[in-house]
C-alpha cells in the first residue's frame, strides 16, 4: 500500500491536512480498516475507488458514495437463485456475472432477505453482448427485483435492449409468476445511453405500496412506476430483494458495484 504525503506533487493536491485525509493506493486486500473520514483508496486490482466515511469504505460512484456489494470479495450475504450464471467474478468489492442465451424468460441472479418498509438501491453497469445488426433484436436484461418467496411472484426494473429494434436502451417493469415464468410488461420506454451505469431503486413505503425509481447521478431519483402491491397480492410487498439477468435471446452480463438494503 502506498500513502501519498500531504501537499502538492507535480501541481496536484494529494491530501488536505486540515481534514486529515490522504490518498491511498494498493491491492484491494491491503486496504486498511476504515476509521479516518475522507480518505480515498484506489485498489490497483479493483473497479472503483473507495472513500472512508469513518465507519465503512464506500465505493465512490462518480463522486457519490455507495455501499459495497461484496465486502472482502465475499457474497456470503446473498443466495443464488434461478438459473446458474455462466461466469462470475468478485473483484475489488464488486460483483460481475453473465449468462449465455437460454431461449426462455428465466432469471439468473442473487437475493437477500427483505422486510416491510425496506428500500433497495443498486448501481450497476449493464453489458449486452452483440447480437445482430446495430446490437438490436434480442432480449437481454439486467435487473433489480422484489419477490414473494411463498407465491414465487416477482416484479422488477429491467434495463437493456428488449427487442424493440429501436437502437436505444429500454427501461421496463416486468412481472414474473416465478423465476422461470414471465408474466407481463406493465410499463416500459426508452432512456438515454448508460455506458457509465445507472442507479435503480425499489422503495417499499411500508403501507403496501412499491415505488420503482431510477437515477443517473445517484442523488436525484425519478419514479417510473408505482404498484400498490396488486401483482404480488393485496398488501404484499415481498420478502426478497434480488438482482440478476434475463438472457432470453442474447447473452447478457452485469457488474454490480453498489448495493444497499435498508
Amino acid at each position: 500500500m502506498t500513502i501519498e504525503p500531504v501537499g502538492i506533487q507535480n501541481g496536484v493536491l494529494t491530501a488536505d491536512s486540515s481534514i486529515g485525509s490522504s490518498t491511498l493506493y494498493g491491492p484491494y486486500a491491503s486496504r486498511p480498516a476504515p476509521g479516518s473520514s475522507g480518505r480515498i483508496y484506489t485498489a490497483s486490482d479493483g473497479i472503483v475507488q473507495f472513500v472512508d466515511n469513518g465507519s465503512n469504505w464506500c465505493p465512490l460512484i462518480r463522486g457519490v458514495p455507495g455501499t459495497e456489494v461484496a465486502p472482502g470479495n465475499s457474497m456470503v450475504a446473498f443466495t443464488q437463485v434461478g438459473l446458474l450464471p455462466s461466469n462470475t467474478n468478485t473483484q475489488g468489492g464488486c460483483f460481475w456475472l453473465d449468462r449465455f442465451v437460454v431461449g426462455s424468460n428465466s432469471l439468473c441472479g442473487y437475493e437477500v432477505l427483505k422486510t416491510v418498509g425496506q428500500t433497495v438501491t443498486m448501481h450497476f453497469v449493464p453489458q449486452m453482448h452483440q447480437s445482430g445488426a446495430n446490437n438490436t433484436g434480442g432480449v437481454g436484461l439486467p435487473s433489480v427485483w422484489v419477490r414473494d418467496s411463498v407465491s414465487g411472484k416477482l416484479e422488477g426494473m429491467f434495463v437493456g435492449d428488449s427487442g424493440f429494434l429501436n437502437n436505444w436502451t429500454d427501461l421496463n417493469i416486468y412481472t414474473f409468476n416465478t423465476l422461470s415464468s414471465f408474466n407481463g410488461n406493465p410499463l416500459g420506454g426508452g432512456i438515454q445511453p448508460i455506458s457509465d451505469g445507472m442507479w435503480l431503486q425499489i422503495h417499499d413505503t411500508g403501507t403496501g405500496i412499491l415505488n420503482f425509481n431510477y437515477s443517473f447521478d445517484g442523488v436525484n431519483f425519478i419514479q417510473m412506476y408505482q404498484d400498490a402491491a396488486t401483482f404480488l397480492g393485496s398488501g404484499n410487498t415481498g420478502d426478497r430483494y434480488g438482482f440478476g439477468v434475463n438472457a432470453n435471446s442474447r447473452a447478457v452480463a452485469m457488474t454490480v458495484d453498489s448495493w444497499k438494503v435498508g
